[in-house]
């Protein structure tokens, strides 16, 4: 069976170091948020802080923007 060659509908949205940088990114963004639990310290267990209504607010704009970026492509 041979593989089809993408087409403008079906062309990936992003290249893979474009998907590589941007979950980089967004890792690296989010780390600060892992909260560690000193009694689960030998484990590496905790877990996750929320960022509030603001953080929404800005994971929202974030996601809209690379939004934009994509259609202006």
């Amino acid at each position: 069976m041979e593989k089809e060659e993408p087409t403008p509908e079906k062309k990936p949205r992003f290249t893979k170091e474009e998907l590589r940088a941007l979950a980089l990114e967004d890792a690296v963004a989010i780390s600060d948020r892992f909260a560690r639990e000193p009694v689960l310290a030998r484990t590496g267990k905790g877990y996750y802080k929320s960022a509030g209504v603001e953080g929404l607010k800005e994971d929202i704009a974030y996601l809209k923007s690379l939004e934009s970026r994509e259609q202006s492509r």
